[in-house]
């Protein structure tokens, strides 16, 4: 993840989340106020009124204060300096009321009574702001406001049962004092863990961002990579043809085509990148895209090989190398030449139900900066068959990790008369699904099958 994304990110959830406290503050502390007003109303001394009147007139301004913030916020007017601002008043507010019970009833009302518990309420509110600091300045605030009030105003009007002298007076301001200090305390504790805890929904709300992309970018890989794989709609002029392909993840390293050339020939060609994945299939569609365009520039395969080697060796990564059987089928001569690099064997199963490996073959590509090869040149006559496949299908494990095993494949084709390139894809599909039962492919897995078929050209 972007670090500056992220901090991105964080900074405005957390903004989010501090105007909704202080908006909820706004809101909860005016219904307060007013609720406190409405219970107030009582017969007081005449000499009185005047306080009271001054008592009505800040609480309406105050009314007035926290209900416009609570409504500004919620029009997306806010400044972060703002809440320090209405921390200092909120705590006044207490402080003012406090004071207010002190002078309508007497001083032991005022610090006894449920006026301090409010001081609670708004360290208690700061927490939801999941802001540390805000929540420690609140308490001590709080601590200084309660303690000031005491020491100016009602240290000579207090009397305390049981305390005899100043000291111990003093001594139980400090302590409730403290009390609003470790409130300030506990909330910010509450609130670095709420902070933490949005940290990580934060992290994983990114990190589910970042997998959806990827996610949906890999869903548009393995579509691109289907379109680049032939299906059974190929139909050569001269040839049967019967594919599969099964990628280990959503891509894979597995390459396989048949591209058609002038006057009924075609270039076979079935390749493994090793490993498999991304990086693979981006490997392998650009040999696929050199392979096409040096096939439509007629080049032979010899040369296909060594173009493709050069590519490997100087532009991947190291460790990658590529497997690759190309062919080429001519079907007025009944040939096929080939060059096998590092891949399987493919099988040729002949009109004599004899089953050939085609195992003249050099090294893989990307291993060696010169690749010198030639072709070998087999007779392939009409009725008979070729099965290219990569080592995923002879490697295929069963449950045991048992190898399915070139052997197999081979005695497959060797047990079953008058074969088809569809009655054999048939068999190794079952032999597949039959060998792997429930295990997890480890590695893509393709094969191709062509027969040649009847024509009126003649060998010459």
């Amino acid at each position: 993840m972007n670090n500056k994304a992220y901090i991105e990110l964080l900074d405005s959830e957390l903004l989010i989340v501090e105007k909704r406290s202080q908006q909820l503050a706004g809101w909860l502390l005016a219904t307060t106020i007013i609720l406190m007003n409405i219970f107030a109303q009582a017969d007081h001394d005449p000499n009185m009124a005047k306080f009271l009147n001054f008592t009505h007139l800040l609480s309406a301004a105050l009314v007035v204060w926290f209900l416009g913030t609570a409504i500004l916020i919620g029009r997306g007017i806010y400044h972060p300096a703002f809440k320090y601002l209405n921390l200092i008043l909120q705590v006044s507010t207490v402080t003012f009321y406090m004071l207010a019970s002190a002078r309508l009833v007497d001083a032991n009302f005022a610090i006894s009574s449920t006026a301090p518990l409010f001081y609670l309420l708004v360290i208690g509110l700061t927490s939801l702001s999941i802001n540390p600091l805000l929540s420690l300045l609140a308490g001590g605030l709080a601590a200084g406001q309660f303690i000031g009030a005491y020491a100016i105003w009602l240290q000579q009007e207090v009397f305390m049962p049981g305390i005899e002298t100043a000291e111990g007076a003093w001594v139980q301001m400090f302590l409730k004092g403290t009390m609003f200090i470790m409130m300030g305390i506990a909330a910010m504790f509450i609130a670095r863990s709420s902070r933490g805890l949005l940290e990580k929904v934060v992290t994983q709300v990114r990190y589910q961002e970042q997998l959806n992309f990827i996610t949906e970018d890999m869903d548009q890989a393995a579509e691109i990579q289907e379109k680049l794989i032939p299906d059974n709609e190929l139909n050569p002029e001269y040839y049967k043809l019967e594919s599969f392909y099964s990628p280990a993840k959503q891509v894979g390293g597995d390459y396989f085509d048949v591209i058609e050339l002038a006057d009924g020939e075609c270039l076979v060609v079935i390749a493994d990148v090793s490993g498999k994945g991304y990086s693979a299939a981006l490997l392998m569609s650009n040999i696929q895209a050199m392979v096409k365009t040096l096939a439509d520039q007629h080049y032979s395969v010899d040369r296909i090989v060594q173009f493709i080697n050069q590519s490997v060796y100087h532009n991947s990564v190291r460790g990658k190398f590529v497997s690759i059987f190309l062919m080429e089928l001519d079907p007025h001569q009944q040939t096929l030449r080939y060059i096998n690099c590092g891949h399987n064997p493919p099988l040729l199963l002949n009109n004599k139900s004899e089953v050939i490996e085609l195992d003249q073959a050099y090294p893989v590509l990307g291993v060696l900066a010169e690749y010198p090869c030639e072709t070998t040149t087999l007779d392939f006559v009409p009725g008979e068959i070729i099965l290219a496949y990569t080592d995923g299908l002879s490697e295929l494990r069963d449950s045991q990790g048992r190898q399915l095993g070139a052997g197999r494949i081979k005695t497959l084709l060797q047990s079953t008369e008058e074969l088809t390139p569809s009655l054999i894809k048939q068999i190794l599909l079952a032999k597949i699904y039959d060998h792997a039962g429930g295990t997890e492919m480890a590695d893509d897995l393709s094969f191709i099958c062509m027969q040649a078929e009847e024509h009126k050209a003649v060998k010459q």
